[in-house]
């Protein structure tokens, strides 16, 4: 990566490296050259087990010298990350698409990115400007994917930006009923599920689990393979839980970021996990098994969240 300037120590700042961790340095070297060319960047660390070894911090999170205030807020922010990335790791996994990747949280003041190397090594991004959120996550997601490849590993294809579907996606209606707009978009090129919630009650399911069209994700085990009908109680399971998780996520944030949690993206190996907050206590979850379709799927469930959107009622 070019190293053709440096942010200002100013409003930037970083503990001291040792000098002889050249792959520490490294880091340092590439996080900098990173946060140089995205000012939104308000938050950059490098992660092992959880713990911050190269923190970058911009505006209120610039003093990273483990003091308080929200220095100490985006500290609590990076461990209680890595705790939440291993438990839904975890349980992920038995869905059979892979290991949880890249985690997005999204709320009314800022984004996070949490991509992992490898287990146990991940970087973290924080923005505060809604126009950055696009260029913070693949920021991070070009880090992540540069010290993947320095360690010899496979792409990853983070929010499938290295190398996305290239087809059109499927229209998003306007209007029409709730399971109208989830038929548009539920398709082999499109969302494999989708669902849709009122008050912790599931309201609407789509899915094409079962579509000969649909080809199955890859995993590394051949005889970890599971049904179309095992797939599809999986992911109705974890919906469920999508709202309580967020509101974990939200809570345990430590108060760096601001706002509420609006939108959830859990990338894996293959494909991705979708949540997105409405008014009045009402929820979207959606489902790609498709890697290279993860920037597009995101893209069909922000556009339908929008559809649904209604002004009155907020209480969500």
């Amino acid at each position: 990566m070019s190293t053709s300037r440096t942010p200002d120590r100013e409003t930037w700042v970083s503990p001291r490296v040792d000098a002889d961790d050249a792959y520490l340095a490294s880091v340092r070297e590439a996080c900098e050259e990173t946060a140089s060319r995205l000012p939104a960047l308000c938050y950059l660390a490098y992660l092992r087990n959880g713990v911050p070894l190269v923190r970058l911090g911009r505006g209120e999170a610039g003093d990273v010298s483990g003091g308080t205030g929200m220095a100490s807020a985006f500290t609590v922010l990076a461990r209680q990350m890595a705790y939440h990335v291993r438990t839904l790791d975890e349980d992920l996994q038995k869905a059979r698409t892979g290991r949880l990747i890249r985690t997005v949280l999204h709320t009314d003041a800022h984004a996070l990115f949490y991509d992992m190397v490898r287990p146990g090594e991940e970087f973290l991004g924080v923005v505060e400007q809604p126009d950055a959120v696009r260029a913070g996550d693949e920021a991070v997601a070009e880090l992540a994917g540069a010290f993947r490849a320095r360690a010899r590993l496979t792409s990853a294809n983070y929010g499938s930006f290295a190398c996305p579907h290239p087809g059109p996606p499927p229209e998003v209606p306007a209007d029409g009923t709730v399971q109208d707009r989830l038929r548009a978009v539920v398709r082999p090129d499109g969302l494999h599920f989708a669902s849709y919630w009122v008050n912790g009650r599931r309201e609407e399911i789509e899915h094409c689990f079962s579509h000969p069209g649909l080809t199955a994700p890859v995993v590394v085990d051949a005889d970890a393979e599971i049904s179309p009908r095992q797939r599809l109680d999986f992911h109705l399971a974890f919906a469920r839980r999508l709202k309580s998780l967020a509101t974990d996520l939200k809570l345990t944030s430590g108060g760096a970021l601001k706002g509420r949690l609006n939108r959830i993206v859990l990338d894996v190996e293959a494909g991705a996990v979708f949540y997105a907050r409405l008014p009045a206590q009402r929820y979207l979850t959606a489902v790609t098994l498709d890697q290279s379709m993860v920037s597009l799927a995101d893209d069909i469930v922000v556009r339908l969240a929008q559809t649904l959107w209604e002004p009155n009622g907020d209480n969500g």
